[in-house]
């Protein structure tokens, strides 16, 4: 185990049991291998990088956060409750990026929460695996663009993916849950997969439509593309 309360740290898969780390930076190449735990603030600079391999769990605790600049993989779990900054200018130096990758589990818990804090557009959550909405009855959201290969899966509250998305691989949202697309760019090209009694909700979106839909609904947003729908079209408060 390894325990820090500040400082510079590399060498993290050398770590095989719990990695407590609190106001530190991640420095080089870092594989996570057992645990990590982060509280205060983790940094992930630019030419720096984290690995969650298979069977490993890191823990984002709530109210704590990370600054990435580089990227963060995850091929095991990451268990969200507090939240995560993504800086991306474009590699001028910020490059930051996320990958979920097939098989692995990304769950995000209360009202925990991604941002895109250049503001640029240009972060991304690739996932390929699962990204997971559970725990209470409130709100998390992710304010970068979701590359979507894998599973969207909301089990309680609200999932709102603000930073737009492909509408890529499969989305299901359980009784009572709901995924919501509060803005953001989606360009739908190709039949989106929609799953489960609960609602999936396009209500500030800018959404074009570019393969033919049976039916389409939005309370909110901007839509083009309407030709594409071939049956009925609900549209509350759109342009």
């Amino acid at each position: 185990h390894w325990e820090m309360g500040g400082g510079t740290l590399s060498g993290l898969e050398q770590v095989i049991g719990l990695a407590s780390l609190t106001n530190c930076t991640l420095a080089g190449t870092n594989r996570l291998v057992g645990t990590l735990n982060v509280s205060g603030r983790l940094f992930v600079p630019a030419d720096s990088s984290l690995t969650v391999e298979a069977g490993a769990e890191l823990r984002v605790n709530a109210a704590q956060e990370i600054h990435l600049y580089g990227t963060l993989i995850n091929r095991g779990t990451v268990t969200q409750a507090g939240w995560i900054g993504v800086y991306n200018n474009g590699g001028q130096p910020s490059n930051g990026d996320l990958r979920n990758e097939s098989g692995a589990l990304w769950d995000t818990q209360g009202n925990a929460f991604i941002y895109d804090l250049f503001g640029l557009q240009l972060s991304k959550f690739h996932n390929a695996g699962t990204l997971r909405r559970s725990g209470d009855a409130g709100t998390a959201s992710s304010g970068i663009f979701l590359e979507n290969q894998g599973r969207v899966e909301v089990r309680t509250g609200t999932l709102a993916l603000t930073g737009g998305s492909d509408l890529g691989g499969r989305f299901q949202a359980d009784a009572g849950a709901v995924i919501s697309f509060p803005a953001g760019e989606i360009n739908v090209n190709r039949m989106p997969a929609f799953e489960g009694p609960g609602d999936l909700v396009f209500n500030g979106a800018r959404v074009n439509l570019q393969v033919p839909v049976p039916h389409w609904e939005m309370g909110g947003g901007t839509l083009s593309g309407l030709e594409q729908v071939i049956g009925l079209a609900s549209l509350t408060n759109c342009t």
